[in-house]
């Protein structure tokens, strides 16, 4: 009897899940349908694949021998979806982004499948580095797109590279809820401030209000991390002044005010200048984290302290 090529792709949902129950999960059908189809293939293949038992399902040596044959037949079907897709002119390949902290975590990792959507013949490979790292990694060529950040004013591209804007967000001053509501922000000099590392944007932003306003950031506080920083400000060890993306973790005890004036952190991505097979996929992943990035920022809810 002539092998399903279906009941194979079930039979490695089954194998890599560890049971019928969670093949059924991923699959979205009941558990007697994956358990109907495995008897099937069963027959088909003339040997026993799965022992069952009540903490799963268990690859025979046989089952075994099946699923690698199956995964090579899925494999191979992928290739022939990434061939049909060049034929067609689409961009395809591997797009490797350096990014930061809140870049990854609020721009590319929820957006993951909007970009296989967006880009289906595209992967994207993610490493975190922050700017200086990931400009190094672009020109070590082990990454495609370094996402970089600078305070108020687009950064120049560096010799061999382009530009591509990604998002202009303001700053805001965060402080602990138990602070008294200011009837204007500067009330806040008489708290305490958390520190920031002087070469990074945050760090400049920060000196650049401390100079304004008259007070001095805490040498015993000193956060680099976004994330950090908000646990600090939760704590109640200070103010912080951080950038729109930073406040996608919204924490509870946290208050927040917009500083108009303190300028704008840019964030834009490096990529090279130089021809290469990748420049239409990398182009295209370009032009959709600029779309997510827009209306990402848009959905990061920052409403006034009110008391």
């Amino acid at each position: 009897m002539k092998i399903s090529v279906q009941r194979l792709s079930i039979l490695l949902t089954v194998a890599r899940e560890g049971g019928i129950q969670a093949a059924a999960d991923v699959l979205g059908v009941s558990a007697s349908a994956v358990s109907q189809q495995m008897n099937k293939l069963e027959h088909e293949c003339g040997h026993t694949l799965l022992v069952r038992t009540a903490s799963g399902a268990i690859l025979t040596d046989a089952g075994r021998l099946v699923a690698q044959v199956a995964q090579q037949v899925e494999q191979e079907c992928e290739h022939l979806e990434r061939d049909l897709l060049e034929y067609a002119g689409t961009p395809t390949g591997i797009v490797r982004v350096g990014a930061f902290q809140t870049v990854i975590r609020s721009l590319i990792l929820p957006n993951l499948e909007a970009l296989a959507e967006q880009a289906p013949g595209v992967d994207v490979h993610v490493r975190e580095g922050d700017s200086r790292a990931s400009l190094a990694y672009l020109r070590q060529n082990t990454i495609d797109i370094a996402v970089l950040e600078s305070d108020t004013d687009v950064p120049t591209a560096p010799r061999g590279t382009r530009i591509y804007p990604l998002l202009e967000e303001p700053w805001y001053v965060v402080y602990p809820a138990r602070f008294a509501l200011p009837a204007d922000p500067r009330e806040l000099v008489q708290y305490p401030w958390l520190g920031a590392h002087p070469d990074s944007v945050v760090g400049r932003a920060t000196e650049r209000l401390a100079r304004s306003w008259g007070f001095t950031p805490s040498q015993q506080y000193v956060f680099q991390d976004y994330d950090v920083a908000l646990s600090m400000v939760q704590a109640g060890l200070g103010v912080a002044v951080l950038p729109r993306l930073g406040l996608a973790d919204r924490r509870e005890g946290i208050k927040v005010h917009y500083v108009p004036g303190l300028g704008t952190r840019q964030l834009v991505m490096c990529i090279s200048s130089a021809p290469s097979r990748q420049n239409a996929a990398i182009d295209l992943i370009c032009r959709q984290l600029r779309t997510i990035a827009l209306g990402a920022s848009e959905l990061i809810d920052i409403k006034p302290a009110t008391a």
